[in-house]
C-alpha cells in the first residue's frame, strides 16, 4: 500500500518527468525552426549568389552545418555562401586547404566558379560551387 510519503514521491517524480520532457520538446523544436530559416537564407543567398559578381580580400571563413560562407572585406555585399565545391574533378570537403584569411577571391557575373589567389604563393586555384 502506498504510504502518503511514497505518494508524494512519486508526484515529485512525475513533475519532474513532465518538466525535463516539455524542455527537451522545446530544445528540439528551437533547433528545428533555426535550421528551417537558416536553409531558407542560405537558399536565398545562394540564388543571389548566381546572379552577382564578386570579389575582394578574404577576411573570414566559416563551416555551419556543411554550408561554407566566405566573408570579404567589403562593407556591402560581402558574403558569398555555398553548401560543395568540387576542386580538379573531386569533392573537397574542408574549404580550409584552398582559401585562407587574405587571399584573393572573385566570382564572374552568371558563373560558379571562384577563383582565388593564394596571398603568399600567388598561386591561381579554381573552385566549382554548387
Amino acid at each position: 500500500m502506498l504510504t502518503l510519503d511514497k505518494l508524494s514521491e512519486l508526484k515529485q517524480y512525475k513533475k519532474f518527468i513532465l518538466i525535463v520532457t516539455v524542455f527537451g520538446a522545446i530544445i528540439f523544436a528551437i533547433i528545428l525552426i533555426q535550421g528551417s530559416i537558416e536553409r531558407k537564407e542560405f537558399r536565398s543567398s545562394y540564388d543571389e549568389l548566381i546572379s552577382k559578381e564578386k570579389s575582394g580580400i578574404v577576411k573570414l571563413i566559416s563551416t555551419n552545418r556543411g554550408g561554407n560562407t566566405i566573408i570579404l572585406d567589403k562593407l556591402i555585399d560581402n558574403r558569398i555562401c555555398f553548401l560543395n565545391f568540387t576542386v580538379e574533378t573531386r569533392e573537397e570537403w574542408d574549404i580550409h586547404q584552398f582559401i585562407s584569411q587574405g587571399d584573393s577571391v572573385y566570382k564572374a557575373k552568371n558563373s560558379m566558379e571562384l577563383i582565388v589567389i593564394n596571398r603568399n604563393t600567388k598561386i591561381k586555384t579554381s573552385l566549382k560551387i554548387e
